[in-house]
């Protein structure tokens, strides 16, 4: 989600400068053209008697207009110019680029906030967007370098859209495909793995694993138990409550045991195969 968002509005973002752009360079030839013609004819104008009068802000107000522009653009896009030190590390989370990650924030030299706009939470967000364990772990550490740890017990907000937020392990899990090391760096940092959905419906990450997760191998039944029962047991490892009840008052085993159902009735796996990994984890 974070990916499409991102290069949506990037692409939109081009095409408005390119426009821009394009206008501005316009309006600058139109305003030079003009300005040679009103020299040109200056003699004959001043021959015949005549004055330019309110003519003369013609070209004054198409420079005016144009100037501002073509500075602006040539100061963003020019070798050198100015660039912007959160869009350098979102640059750098999408391409996995850890060394490049940590160029862009050795030159923000503080000045990324620990949370709102342009901030180490917005990057924690993008990191766990990209499934990307190393980038996270940096951007982590380099906000506690900077005295601006990130609270991961309290919703961060989507970088994209301000009105959806959630918990970061809650946005780990719902990842298309979960990654174990990511988990482990949150932990590692200080996340609760008991947290409950932003959302108030009392979803905890356990919830979410139990219903069933992908796996690289998505069209293997079995991968994806694996998966589910490796990512539950490691959220149990790190202190998941597993007798936590959502909104509807359901424990993850609950949603577990509906999950292997489903799949035997669709012939995916066996009874065996069911009673076998509801034993592998102590939901």
């Amino acid at each position: 989600m974070g990916f499409t968002l991102l290069f949506s509005a990037m692409m939109a973002l081009g095409v408005l400068l390119l426009v821009v752009g394009f206008v501005a360079l316009g309006c600058f030839v139109a305003a030079t053209v003009v300005s040679i013609a009103f020299f040109l004819r200056r003699k004959r104008r001043a021959a015949e008697g005549k004055k330019l009068g309110w003519l003369v802000a013609i070209p004054i107000a198409l420079y005016a207009v144009s100037i501002p522009v073509l500075i602006f653009l040539a100061v963003v896009f020019l070798p050198g110019g100015f660039t912007s030190d959160y869009g350098s590390c979102v640059s750098a989370i999408a391409s996995h680029d850890e060394d490049g990650l940590q160029d862009a924030l050795a030159s923000s030299k503080g000045s990324l906030a620990s949370s709102g706009e342009n901030s180490y939470e917005g990057l924690v967000w993008e990191a766990l967007s990209y499934n990307d364990a190393v980038c996270l772990r940096v951007v982590l550490e380099h906000a506690e370098e900077q005295g601006r740890p990130v609270d991961l017990n309290r919703p961060i907000a989507d970088p994209d859209n301000a009105d959806e937020e959630e918990c970061a392990l809650l946005i780990a899990v719902q990842s298309p495909v979960v990654s174990c090391e990511v988990l482990r760096v949150l932990v590692e940092f200080g996340a609760d793995p008991g947290c409950s959905s932003a959302s108030g419906s009392g979803t905890t990450p356990l919830h979410w694993v139990a219903r069933g997760l992908w796996s690289p191998d998505s069209s293997n039944a079995y991968a994806r138990v694996d998966c589910t029962v490796d990512v539950a047991a490691l959220l149990i490892d790190a202190g998941a409550d597993v007798e936590a009840l959502d909104a509807q008052g359901f424990v993850p085993r609950d949603y577990f045991e509906q999950y292997l159902s489903d799949l035997v009735e669709n012939g995916e796996i066996t009874e065996e195969d069911m009673d076998a990994a509801l034993n592998r984890v102590p939901l």
